[in-house]
């Protein structure tokens, strides 16, 4: 049986070279997000949820797909003079018709801080699925804004940036 190595390149960094990107409703304006915490952000990749039967105590060798779980994203940023409404404003746009306003997010893996080459994360039908929570600080922290985005479509779909 032949073997594949998979994942040997060099390590990246979402928080070096890393984009999130939220196109709102409208597709007239994208907003760029910065000042994310280090370490807060995660992003799924959405997946049926898995059953695994058991008969009178034993497990069998099945595992039945059960519902579809949607990808999220979640993600703390660092709280700026006049950031929070823009944040608010790009993650919490206005329901049209009695529906969530749905919009399109991108998560940008860049490889180098050149940002000339890397994969995206396209979410296409996102929505805020918890309030954004603000935490203040004390000392040398800052306040954030916590928030997480679901995705209703498919998953992300992935692409290449650049080469």
């Amino acid at each position: 049986m032949a073997s594949t190595n998979i994942n040997t390149g060099a390590p990246i960094r979402f928080v070096q070279y890393g984009e999130l990107v939220i196109f709102t409703p409208a597709g007239s304006d994208d907003v760029t997000i910065y000042n994310i915490v280090d370490g807060t952000s995660s992003f799924d990749i959405g997946r049926t949820e898995p059953i695994p039967i058991t008969d009178r105590g034993e497990r069998s060798e099945v595992v039945l797909s059960g519902d579809e779980m949607p990808p999220q994203l979640r993600c703390t940023v660092k709280l700026n003079p006049g950031g929070l409404e823009e944040l608010l404003d790009a993650i919490l746009p206005a329901d049209s018709s009695g529906q969530k306003a749905l919009y399109k997010v991108e998560v940008d893996l860049y490889d180098t801080p050149a940002k000339t080459a890397g994969r995206k994360l396209a979410y296409n039908k996102c929505f805020c699925v918890e309030m954004p929570q603000i935490q203040t600080s004390s000392g040398a922290d800052v306040d954030t804004v916590s928030f997480v985005l679901q995705d209703e479509g498919a998953g992300p779909t992935v692409s290449t940036i650049g080469a």
